[in-house]
């Protein structure tokens, strides 16, 4: 199932399978004999996802996995090229029978467009960025407000039992799930972030962003909850986005760059918008 990402315009869908391409591999100019102890940097090991074939051999990986485990650093370098390949839809071959991406971007906004509340800039009217690399034949570029609500609020009883979750509940390694305080919604209905089972949420304030401080609400006690006003929420639309996608996304190295050179204000409390 083809599955969107994060703000403004991330790809989605899936292609025919692609063939791997010509370009060689930096990861095929590491010598088998290197010394991993050497003086060798986890970045000059480490390729640019662009330069890599697509979809990527894993026979690329095995070759040189000793040396990439055993060289400092090298493995969070490796775990990081491996969501880039993974976003750009470059880790696997694509299912050619999967439909184009566009398809679900329309049925999302189709029933956004039923929801009122749902925040999204110009009613999806925008224009879209050229995406940054190339995406899979059946994938798309969209926006986040236009696959669901990324100021989602929740309506529920005063005494019923929420998760609650300040910014050091919030993970940053991926796979790490997010952990709550038990509390009543009449305590943090007001002056927190809403969340719900199933949302994204990332966190917008140096340096929890740079450090990919982010996760999908899991197991919220009556799976409502609240947190930290330093959060970013995003609630996809059912069965249309995959909120796994979406996190991926926000956890590759190509996103935190890229929220990284547009955050604002001053020293020590610059926000992504």
């Amino acid at each position: 199932m083809p599955s969107p990402t994060a703000q403004n315009g991330r790809p989605v869908g899936c292609n025919p399978a692609a063939q791997p391409n010509s370009r060689t591999s930096n990861l095929s100019a590491i010598p088998k004999s290197q010394n991993p102890r050497s003086s060798a940097s986890p970045s000059s090991l480490i390729p640019h996802p662009s330069s890599l074939p697509t979809p990527l051999p894993p026979q690329l990986l095995f070759q040189h996995f000793e040396t990439l485990a055993e060289t400092p650093g090298a493995v969070a370098k490796l775990g990081a090229l491996i969501l880039d390949l993974a976003i750009r839809g470059a880790l696997l071959p694509q299912n050619p029978d999967d439909p184009p991406a566009r398809k679900l971007v329309e049925l999302a906004k189709a029933q956004i467009e039923k929801q009122p509340r749902a925040k999204r800039a110009a009613n999806g009217d925008h224009p879209h960025p050229a995406p940054p690399f190339p995406l899979p034949d059946n994938w798309c570029w969209t926006c986040l407000d236009e696959l669901g609500d990324t100021a989602p609020r929740n309506e529920i009883a005063d005494k019923a039992e929420v998760g609650f979750s300040p910014m050091r509940l919030v993970t940053a390694k991926f796979g790490d799930p997010i952990s709550f305080e038990r509390r009543a919604w009449a305590e943090v209905r007001k002056g927190f972030t809403h969340f719900a089972e199933g949302d994204v949420v990332l966190a917008k304030i140096t340096p929890c962003f740079e450090n990919g401080k982010s996760g999908i609400i899991r197991g919220a006690p009556n799976s409502f909850g609240a947190g930290t006003t330093e959060l970013h929420v995003f609630r996809p639309v059912p069965k249309c986005v995959v909120p796994e996608y979406v996190l991926t996304f926000i956890k590759s190295s190509h996103f935190l760059h890229n929220g990284e050179a547009h955050m604002t204000g001053s020293a020590g409390q610059k926000r992504v918008p």
